[in-house]
C-alpha cells in the first residue's frame, strides 16, 4: 500500500488514484503500490481469492515515485483530474486502528529450521511422491517476504488449473503423513504464470506462517499479530489452511459457521482488503462465509 505527502496507509494519494480509475474502468483499482506507480498494463483487483484484471489508462507514467517532488506532481495532476485530499480521507479509516494489541504486533519470530526433519527418508518420499503428482521438479523453498530460503523446505512451480482443481485432495493426504503442502503463490493463471506450491516438513500450520512471513504489516500486523488472531478463530471455528503466503491465506471451514455476519466484522477489522477491495460489502463477506469459504488478503 502506498506512503505519500499526506502519510500513512490508503493515503490521499492512493485512495484518489483507485476512485479516479474506478470512475474509467467501473472497478477499483489499487494502482500506486509499494511506493511505485505500477508499470504493466494489467493490475489485480482480487475478489475473495479470485482476481479480475483491467486495463490501466495510466501505464505511460513508467516512473518511480521516489521523492517529495513526484509525489507532489503526481497529487497535483490527480486533483486536477477531480480528486480533493479530503476526498481520500474521508473515504480511508484504518478499521485495524481499534484491534487489540496481541494482534498489532510485529515482534520478529524465530524463523522456524525444518532442516533436521526434512532429512528424514519419509520426507524425501514425499518430495517425490509430490514432484509426480504435480509434475514439477522441486526448488528451494523462499519466503517472498523476506526473499530468504525456508530451510528444509521444497517448492514446486505448477500450472494454476492443474493445482486449483486438487490442491484441497493433496493438502489433506499430505497433511494425513505429518507434511504441509500448501499454495503460498497464487497467480490467477495470469499471463501464463505458474502459481508456487511449497511442502514442509511440519503438520502444523502456524509454522508454516512463520517460514513464510505471513503479515498484514501495512496494518502494523506482523506475522505474530496474525498467527494470534487465527489461533483465537480456530477455537472457535476450526478450518483448514491449503494457501499461506506472505501476504495472503486461503481455506476452508470444517464446521458450518456459527455467526457469519458477526465474524465477518471481526475479519474486516482485522483484514480490510477482502471486502474494501474484494467483496465490497461485510454483508457480501458473511455470505462467503456462510459458503464455508476462508480468505485473508493484505495488499
Amino acid at each position: 500500500m502506498a506512503e505519500s505527502i499526506w502519510g500513512g496507509k490508503g493515503s490521499f494519494v492512493s485512495v484518489c488514484f483507485a476512485s479516479f480509475t474506478s470512475e474509467v474502468e467501473g472497478n477499483e483499482v489499487r494502482a500506486v503500490e509499494g511506493g511505485a506507480l505500477r508499470d504493466r498494463m494489467l493490475s489485480p483487483i482480487r475478489r475473495f481469492g479470485q482476481v479480475v484484471y483491467v486495463t490501466l489508462h495510466f501505464n505511460q507514467f513508467k516512473m518511480k515515485i521516489e521523492n517529495l517532488a513526484e509525489w507532489v506532481m503526481l497529487a497535483a495532476a490527480l486533483v486536477v483530474a477531480g480528486c480533493k485530499p479530503e476526498q481520500g480521507k474521508a473515504l480511508f479509516k484504518d478499521p485495524t486502528a481499534d484491534l487489540p494489541a496481541k494482534f498489532k504486533n510485529q515482534e520478529n519470530l524465530p524463523k522456524p529450521d525444518f532442516s533436521e526433519a526434512a532429512k528424514d527418508p519419509k520426507f524425501q518420499e514425499a518430495i517425490k511422491e509430490a514432484a509426480r503428482l504435480l509434475g514439477a521438479q522441486p526448488q528451494p523453498l523462499k519466503s517472498e517476504a523476506e526473499e530468504e530460503v525456508v530451510k528444509g523446505g521444497v517448492s514446486f512451480d505448477v500450472p494454476h488449473e492443474k493445482i486449483e482443481a486438487m490442491l484441497l485432495t493433496v493438502h489433506t493426504n499430505f497433511l494425513a503423513k505429518g507434511y504441509y503442502l500448501f499454495r503460498y503463490d497464487n497467480n490467477f493463471d495470469a499471463g501464463g504464470h505458474m502459481d508456487r506450491v511449497g511442502l514442509l516438513a511440519t503438520a502444523d500450520k502456524y509454522a508454516v506462517m512463520a517460514a513464510m512471513d505471513t503479515n498484514g504489516d501495512n496494518y502494523d500486523i506482523g506475522t505474530a499479530g496474525v498467527i494470534a488472531w487465527m489461533k483465537d478463530l480456530e477455537q472457535e471455528q476450526p478450518f483448514i489452511l491449503t494457501e499461506i503466503g506472505f501476504d495472503y491465506m486461503g481455506g476452508i471451514f470444517t464446521a458450518p459457521v456459527k455467526n457469519a455476519p458477526g465474524l465477518a466484522k471481526r475479519m474486516y477489522q482485522f483484514c480490510p482488503d477482502i471486502v474494501d477491495q474484494g467483496v465490497e460489502t461485510v454483508k457480501a463477506l458473511a455470505g462467503e462465509l456462510e459458503k464455508g469459504k476462508l480468505y485473508f488478503w493484505w495488499d
